[in-house]
């Protein structure tokens, strides 16, 4: 049942009001995109440009088509024994390389295989690691597995990449 611009429903009589939201033009108010609900009718405390923070990059339609288009290689790297001296010296100069990744919006996800059932698995060390990036092609993805910190120092006994289809 609609009572005097709110809706109530049942015996709780619980009031939500959608209001439409406003954004300063000029030296008025204009119609911004969007509605948000409310029990109050005023905008939930969190709302407004100074708490949200910035806006949602917007991308072209073939941006959009390009990114859904984008090749993902798995980056696996197989530890050598008794390589967690090895793997602790190079970890900065390795995670600079993934965090690289990252930054430019290329990473989907990367993280050590423990050797054991723990996260932290102290002395028993990795077996090794996984990195699932966006590259232009098997042959760039490669090229920058061979120059990771670990593979050339020896931390990874050998890196294998193989295209990656991400289905979720």
């Amino acid at each position: 049942m609609r009572l005097g611009g709110a809706w109530t429903t049942g015996a709780f009589r619980a009031r939500v009001v959608l209001t439409r939201r406003y954004r300063l033009d000029g030296s008025r108010l204009a119609p911004a995109s969007g509605w948000y609900k409310s029990a109050t009718g005023r905008p939930p405390a969190n709302y407004g440009p100074k708490t949200i923070g910035k806006a949602p990059r917007k991308s072209s339609p073939a941006a959009l088509l390009a990114r859904m288009r984008a090749m993902f290689y798995l980056v696996q790297g197989h530890d050598a024994d008794g390589s967690l001296p090895l793997r602790r010296a190079q970890r900065p100069a390795h995670l600079a390389r993934v965090q690289a990744l990252r930054d430019a919006g290329r990473l989907l996800l990367a993280g050590p295989l423990p050797a054991i059932d723990a996260a932290d698995p102290g002395e028993a060390g990795f077996v090794g690691s996984v990195i699932v990036a966006e590259f232009d092609s098997l042959a760039a993805a490669r090229a920058w597995a061979d120059a990771d910190p670990y593979l050339v120092a020896g931390a990874w006994q050998r890196v294998d990449v193989h295209p990656f289809v991400r289905v979720f």
